[in-house]
This record gives structure tokens, sequence and C-alpha cells, in this order.
């Protein structure tokens, strides 16, 4: 679920989202491309003649554009529950420290970093292979109950 980084503001939504923010030198675009199991959204700002968003280059894609993919995807999402990523057989999700912390990422068995490797990684090959909580509560992150990802390393989730 995106909880942290610079789309922190979608976990609110209370589903998990991959996400990525995006902004262009002196602000002249800026993006937010939001990924569900469901559906994915790309949301666009700019002008067809390239020119500054505004004054300062303040503008970014988590200032404009992923407020945007909310308002759409509170719409979308009305009423309907939340729906785990699942693992594709043949891979691994694995918890690894990375610049002083830790997230999650997909790696082909054998191809892990050495640092941080978990044995007790998610693998795809089983037939319950969402990330989900085994109490039943509902989708999780691997890692731990809805342990936030670091936003812009390279998580998938």
């Amino acid at each position: 679920m995106t909880t942290r980084g610079t789309a922190a503001q979608l976990a609110g939504l209370g589903r998990p989202i991959a996400g990525k923010t995006g902004t262009t030198n002196d602000a002249r675009d800026n993006w937010f491309m939001g990924s569900t199991p469901d559906i994915t959204v790309g949301i666009f700002v700019g002008f067809d003649e390239p020119r500054t968003l505004g004054p300062g280059n303040m503008e970014t894609g988590s200032g404009n554009a992923a407020p945007i993919y909310e308002r759409i995807a509170r719409e979308v999402f009305k009423g309907k529950p939340p729906t785990p990523f699942r693992i594709p057989p043949g891979l691994r999700l694995v918890k690894w420290s990375y610049e002083g912390g830790t997230i999650d990422e997909v790696f082909k068995p054998g191809t892990e970093p050495g640092s941080g490797y978990n044995a007790n990684a998610l693998d795809g090959s089983g037939p319950n292979s969402a990330i989900d909580d085994p109490s039943g509560a509902g989708p999780q992150q691997a890692g731990g109950a809805r342990r936030p990802g670091l936003s812009g390393t390279g998580e998938t989730y």
C-alpha cells in the first residue's frame, strides 16, 4: 500500500497501490502512474506547448497528478473490496536492507541480494500466493502487517 514517499496521501484509499510520481526539469510536466491488480491509471499534467506549470518550479507529480488520481480512484473503487497483488510463479518477494532502510523487492530465485536476505520470502508457486493477512483481515504488504514500503527505491508494492 502506498503509505510513504511522494504519493503517501493515497494511503487513505485503503488498498494496495503501486505508484510512481514524476516531474520534469523546470516543472514543465508532471505525472502519476497508479496500479492496482484491477486497473492502471496514468495522470499527466502539462501544456501542449512546453512551459513551466508554475512559479519557482514548485509544481510536482505528488502535488498535481496524485490528487487527481485519488479523486478518480475514490469513484472507481467505491463499494469494491481491495484486491491483493499476487506474486507470479517463479518469483520471490524478499525483504532486504537498502541504504539504511528495508524494501520488499521481487527477484528470480538465486538472484536475491545477500544482505538482509529473508529465507522466509513469499513464493509465487503456491495456490495462495497473495500478500494477505493470514487472519483474513485483508491485503497486507510482505514483511509485516501494514508495513510501508520505501517509495522511489524500486519496490514493487
